[in-house]
């Protein structure tokens, strides 16, 4: 499995992941270490600290939907945009790590 994170143009860390995931795996493999620290630089960089236009969105995969999850998210004050429809051109993701 493979996580990764963006902001406008910066991109965040890549995090390769072995093994099967439970959300509290996740959580500490990838939230507490990679998420929060991208999350927090970027909310306080100066250009975007004018606003309130920061928010995660993930897939429908279990470990991001658990109510363990969503509490940490809640805790960490991490705002979610919900997940469109299957369409590619809605996955703002599927082109930022694109090679030509």
């Amino acid at each position: 499995m493979v996580w990764g994170a963006f902001i406008g143009s910066t991109k965040g860390p890549l995090v390769f992941l072995d093994g099967t995931q439970t959300a509290a795996r996740f959580i500490k493999q990838v939230y507490e270490p990679h998420l929060r620290p991208f999350y927090n630089h970027m909310v306080n960089a100066p250009y975007i600290r004018t606003c309130d236009c920061i928010a995660m969105m993930e897939d429908g995969v279990p470990i991001h939907t658990t109510q363990i999850s969503n509490k940490w998210q809640a805790a960490n004050q991490i705002d979610k945009l919900p997940w469109p429809a299957h369409s590619p051109d809605l996955n703002p993701i599927e082109n930022v790590w694109k090679v030509s």
